[in-house]
């Protein structure tokens, strides 16, 4: 299969089912993704709100859900069935509803949240689509609300490195100044804190 790069792609891509029944293997699969995970979930859990309910985009298999949802009501959304499978007997016993939906059609949720957050999703996504997705995002947030999301920023060795993988899959490499571009765009958003 040839490198995903588009939004479409993207969603297709994690609509597999071998694609879904090995993310967690994948994500945990060296010392150095465990820590990274750990961290990941530190950092979402961190900067939970004291009350409302929180929205994961593409909650994946439920892995970063599982940490969150222990003290806050969740919805988690994905476009794929076997991701979701995966959540659903992950996360059987909390208070999470989970939801077969694309990114791009949050505003079919008609409610808001204290606290919009994904992780490993926007960095798939060409300035474009991200700037669409942060509109939608702020549709969502009830007034005071917190987006949390992560990107990468540019790197030539990894650039190199890309190259030389060509089925790994892509991410979109974003500067300070081009995240500061794209979030100016949507004037219901400031950036609170950056964090390396």
């Amino acid at each position: 299969m040839s490198r995903p790069t588009s939004k479409d792609e993207f969603e297709s891509y994690y609509r597999r089912d071998e694609i879904a029944s090995r993310y967690d293997e994948q994500r945990s699969r060296s010392l150095k993704h465990k820590i990274v995970r750990a961290i990941e979930k530190d950092f979402f859990c961190g900067h939970l709100p004291a009350a409302g309910t929180v929205l994961e985009i593409g909650v994946g298999t439920g892995e970063i859900a599982s940490a969150v949802c222990q003290t806050r009501p969740m919805v988690g959304i994905d476009t794929s069935p076997a991701m979701l499978h995966h959540a659903a007997e992950r996360l059987a016993h909390a208070p999470v509803r989970l939801i077969e939906l694309s990114m791009f059609e949050l505003d079919s949720l008609n409610e808001h949240f204290s606290m919009v957050y994904t992780s490993r999703v926007f960095l798939h996504l060409a300035p474009s689509d991200l700037a669409k997705m942060l509109t939608l995002c702020a549709n969502r947030l009830e007034p005071g609300g917190v987006l949390l999301f992560d990107l990468q920023r540019p790197n030539l060795f990894k650039a190199v490195l890309d190259r030389l993988e060509p089925t790994k899959m892509f991410n979109f490499r974003y500067s300070r100044d081009a995240i500061d571009r794209v979030i100016s765009d949507e004037p219901r958003l400031k950036v609170l804190k950056v964090v390396a």
